[in-house]
């Protein structure tokens, strides 16, 4: 807890990007538990959703500093309200996205894997992940038997059609996601 106060007293904007957020809970998670690169091998799972919800600690201290003094204040009309809940609700979706795609890389830099996020592929796609490389993915001569695509959502709903059309050349597509109440 110490190190999330450390981290909200030393930002300079009203909120930090979310790799930032990423980073630093993951960071001050890993240090406080002790956590090795041999303990995430042993069980990546685990430490994806310990990472997860160290982030969303970390993002509730942050929010509820930034927030607390306007949620005390009244609503002057029911748009106001709506307005600032949804301001507030954007930023969680969106913050919980992208969580997930920067803590599974973080797995993959362990794990010593090449990959490439968020790489253009053709009509200005962008898929989740590309291993090996995008450069791999863009060489005609490399097997597409060796290239592997794969997308990261925090629910999966409707959002595995997302998917279908991303990385033409890969026929199989690949989906990680996770529903939980972390976000």
């Amino acid at each position: 807890m110490q190190c999330f106060v450390g981290f909200l007293k030393s930002l300079q904007l009203e909120f930090p990007t979310t790799s930032d957020l990423a980073t630093n809970s993951r960071n001050c998670y890993n240090g406080a538990y002790g956590i090795t690169s041999q303990i995430i091998k042993a069980n990546p799972d685990q430490e994806i959703l310990n990472w997860l919800n160290a982030e969303f600690q970390l993002f509730k201290i942050i929010e509820n500093d930034r927030y607390s003094s306007r949620i005390k204040m009244p609503f002057k009309t029911v748009e106001e309200l709506v307005e600032t809940a949804n301001t507030i609700l954007n930023r969680r979706k969106s913050r919980a996205g992208k969580s997930l795609e920067h803590h599974l890389s973080e797995i993959f830099k362990t794990f010593q894997l090449s990959f490439a996020t968020q790489a253009l592929t053709e009509d200005n796609k962008k898929p989740d992940f590309l291993f090996p490389n995008v450069d791999a993915y863009n060489n005609e001569k490399f097997s597409p038997k060796k290239l592997v695509v794969l997308a990261s959502k925090t629910t999966c709903k409707d959002r595995w059609r997302q998917i279908l059309n991303e990385a033409d050349r890969i026929k199989t597509k690949h989906l990680f996601y996770i529903t939980t109440g972390y976000f």
